[in-house]
């Protein structure tokens, strides 16, 4: 395992490395190399199909949630049938359109975002910006401002 594919095996069992019910070397093995292996971004082409298809019902997570299970099992046996544990990754915040649809994309609606996770129980990593982008798909736009300057 690269040092990506490590840490998210380190995830994986954090609960158990950190109580001790599990030695680092017992995470060596290939279900779990499997499991956190480290993909390349697919091309734009087939992410967009791959949009259409989790929209149409066609595709979910359920190959790569299957592996996850496989790696736990491999590793704990029937301790692995506890209830699974999730955390939700949330690239942006504010959300990039929120430099011109606030009222929409802004602190109010991330507001509902984290009600509704905090009320499930579900805890979440949030990559906070330091500056919201005029045109954020372009990589050499200039221009935007601060996350609390008004608008």
């Amino acid at each position: 395992m690269k040092g990506d594919e490590r840490r998210s095996a380190k995830l994986l069992f954090d609960r158990e490395l950190s109580s001790g019910a599990v030695a680092l070397e017992a995470i060596e093995r290939s279900e779990v190399a499997a499991a956190v292996r480290s993909r390349p971004v697919p091309p734009r082409a087939v992410r967009r199909l791959e949009q259409l298809a989790l929209r149409r019902g066609r595709l979910d997570h359920g190959r790569a949630v299957g592996r996850l299970v496989r790696a736990r099992r491999s590793v704990l046996g029937a301790r692995a049938d506890a209830s699974p544990r999730v955390l939700v990754r949330v690239d942006e915040f504010p959300h990039p359109r929120s430099f011109d649809e606030p009222a929409r994309y802004g602190p109010a609606a991330f507001e509902r975002f984290h009600a509704i996770l905090r009320d499930a129980g579900v805890p979440y990593l949030l990559a906070v910006t330091p500056r919201l982008a005029r045109d954020y798909l372009d990589p050499a736009a200039s221009g935007g401002r601060g996350v609390t300057a008004s608008r």
